[in-house]
């Protein structure tokens, strides 16, 4: 579908360039990610579009595999193991599981247009739900960090953009004329690895969600200007300056620099 993706406001964010290029390819491991939000999100779905591998894939015997699931998502029985803890961990967390058990759909998705910036913008949203109990709406976004310490989380978040994401997500649902008072919006944070600790973070209209509209917007605004010029540059347009990091200066007061001929 047509429309301004939160992952290309990740890639506008690195720069113009990085946006409108071509694109990398997939990196290796995607097709676990997949798992773990199909697991979580649509499990229904999971026996018809993975298959499970038991062997190395490689040699005759791989290739022979590939070829009798072509159009299925193969991963090994280690990644499915794995996979599978990682749900379980989110259902065996009460707050997570009250979240997910919320009437509501997975895998959402929303189109609308951007008065402002004059551009289609779409959102795919992992779980959309409402509180029968409140009519509060819930915005629900499955991440695996690899950790369940809320800290840690706040700068991985920072670091990706989610804040940015979350942004764009409540202006997906404030289109279909919801107001923004009554969204709610929360972070399912799943560690891949033992023992599968689960941590339920809420991004507040306040803070996370204002300074993600903050850099959204003036992103749209970016790629409003960059779409009217037809330029789209990259990080260093210009030269910039080498900056070293705080811990290279260490020592430095100390050291005698001398010409070279």
């Amino acid at each position: 579908l047509p429309g301004v993706r939160s992952s290309g406001l990740h890639q506008l964010a690195m720069s113009p360039l990085h946006y409108h290029g071509p694109q990398p390819e997939r990196r290796g491991g995607a097709g676990w990610l997949h798992l773990v939000h199909s697991l979580v999100l649509e499990p229904i779905t999971v026996p018809d579009a993975y298959a499970v591998y038991p062997g190395r894939r490689a040699g005759k015997v791989w290739d022979e595999y590939r070829a009798a699931h072509e159009g299925r998502t193969i991963v090994t029985t280690a990644e499915y193991t794995r996979a599978a803890h990682v749900a379980a961990g989110v259902y065996g967390h009460p707050v997570a599981a009250a979240l997910m058990d919320l009437p509501g759909h997975s895998e959402v998705t929303i189109t609308w247009y951007d008065e402002t910036h004059l551009v289609d913008c779409q959102a795919r949203l992992d779980r959309y739900a409402v509180d029968p109990t409140t009519g509060r709406h819930i915005i629900i976004d499955l991440k695996t960090y690899g950790t369940s310490d809320p800290r840690v989380i706040g700068r991985r978040a920072a670091q990706l953009g989610a804040h940015v994401q979350a942004a764009h997500y409540r202006a997906a649902v404030e289109s279909l004329g919801v107001p923004p008072e009554q969204i709610d919006q929360y972070l399912i944070v799943a560690e891949h690895a033992a023992p599968y600790d689960v941590a339920v973070v809420e991004l507040t209209r306040d803070h996370a969600i204002h300074l993600g509209e903050t850099e959204r917007q003036r992103l749209l605004a970016l790629l409003a200007e960059c779409q009217a010029t037809d330029t789209w540059p990259g990080r260093c347009a210009e030269i910039a300056e080498l900056k070293l990091p705080a811990w290279a200066d260490d020592g430095a007061e100390d050291v005698e620099f001398t010409d070279v001929e």
